[in-house]
Order: C-alpha cells, then sequence, then structure tokens
C-alpha cells in the first residue's frame, strides 16, 4: 500500500488496561493517509465504541493466533478500499 504510513503497534504480550491504553495514545495520529496496524492476543471489545465515537474505520482479521486490528480514517477511497479488502 504505497503513499500510506503504517503505524505498527504490538500489544498481545501486554495485560489489561496497558494494550488500550497504548492504543488511545497513538489513535490522534491516525488520518491524513496513516492508518493503524494493531497486534493483540484478542478482539479489542472496548476499543469499537472508542472508534466509534471519534468516527474511525476498523477492520479486525484473525489469522489464527491472536488478531490484527486495522484502523483508519475513512477517505472514502484508496485507503479504505485496500483495508476493508485485507485478509492478512
Amino acid at each position: 500500500m504505497q503513499n500510506f504510513r503504517q503505524i505498527e503497534l504490538d500489544v498481545s504480550e501486554l495485560e489489561a488496561p496497558e494494550p488500550l491504553m497504548r492504543i488511545a495514545r497513538e489513535l490522534p495520529r491516525v488520518g491524513d493517509r496513516t492508518y493503524l496496524r494493531i497486534t493483540h492476543r484478542m478482539r479489542p471489545c472496548k476499543l469499537y465504541d472508542i472508534l466509534k465515537q471519534k468516527g474511525l474505520c476498523s477492520k479486525t482479521i484473525e489469522p489464527g493466533e491472536g488478531v490484527i486490528v486495522y484502523v483508519w480514517e475513512d477517505d472514502g477511497g484508496e485507503l479504505t478500499l485496500a483495508l476493508e479488502a485485507k485478509k492478512e
């Protein structure tokens, strides 16, 4: 995904509430062709409400062990289409 900046965040080994706190600190950086890729050991259920309140989009993929969550600002275009199509 050229022309986009990925912020990589692995919280898979952290105990609650640290993963949510770390993710929340990174959310202001999302937007303007920048998205967040989060590796977590489980679905971060509380995160989804926060994202909704902030008007951010997400896609959760369960590749086997743990989950990957993509978070981005809906641009209605190339980034949204690319992330929604992710199957990782």
